[in-house]
């Protein structure tokens, strides 16, 4: 399942836990150059430690910013010369169910089937 990820340049947002994490793992296990982003600092720079990437494969990165994007999508192409995969990651919810649960009424239920 690794075949041809050897020297592949893979961007990996909201890298610094659960699948993120996870798949930088296996990723630079399988030889991949991966590059890191997400908002929890401390946690890219000790999964990046972990990984034997340096201190330049990680960049703090809040998806919602795109400037900061921008940064991580340069810091790869600077680092690696490309980006083969860029793997967004990153959570990003909408307020949409805590706007619902302050409803009176609270979320619309299903309507039963008539007979």
């Amino acid at each position: 399942m690794t075949q041809g990820i050897d020297n592949k340049v893979v961007v990996i947002t909201g890298g610094s836990s659960g699948l993120g994490a996870e798949t930088a793992r296996h990723l630079t296990r399988a030889g991949a150059k991966v590059v890191l982003g997400a908002r929890r600092l401390d946690r890219l720079h000790a999964l990046a430690e972990e990984l034997g990437l340096g201190a330049e494969s990680v960049v703090q990165t809040d998806v919602t910013d795109h400037a900061q994007v921008q940064v991580l999508v340069n810091r790869a192409v600077d680092l690696h010369g490309r980006i083969d995969v860029m793997l967004n990651n990153a959570g990003v919810m909408v307020d949409s169910c805590r706007h619902c649960l302050a409803c009176e009424s609270g979320p619309e239920q299903p309507k039963e089937k008539s007979a």
